[in-house]
């Protein structure tokens, strides 16, 4: 089976967050993580990389999923516009427990934590 390659986008507590979402729903599969974070950068931690990094096409082939929250919104911005150009997609993010009404219509780049229930014709915009 081949590695699925995710490239998440902020470290702090979202990061974290859709790390762990990531691996429970993909428990038996082996996941590759790309972090495109400052910190992590500069701490010299395996396969981080700046913001500006995400820029080249080298990263074409990951899944994107935003980690940063609402203290970096101008940031989450302005990267998603970029990417965006660059035709990187951001699936929704689904806990395996999270149940979203086959009605609701979720965006691009939504994160449903564990056992989020999404009401019939609910409408959750990009991001959320």
């Amino acid at each position: 089976m081949k590695q699925k390659k995710v490239g998440i986008i902020g470290y702090s507590v979202i990061g974290q967050h859709v790390e762990q979402i990531i691996i429970e729903n993909h428990a038996g599969q082996e996941v590759g993580f790309f972090y495109f974070d400052d910190i992590l950068y500069a701490k010299g931690v395996k396969n981080a990389f700046r913001f500006s990094d995400f820029d080249n096409n080298k990263f074409s082939d990951l899944e994107f999923y935003f980690g940063l929250g609402y203290l970096h919104l101008a940031k989450k911005n302005e990267l998603c516009q970029q990417l965006e150009k660059n035709q990187f997609s951001f699936p929704p993010l689904i806990h395996k427990t999270a149940y979203i009404q086959p009605a609701a219509s979720i965006g691009n780049g939504v994160i449903a934590y564990p056992m989020v229930n999404v009401g019939f014709d609910v409408q959750v915009s990009n991001g959320v």
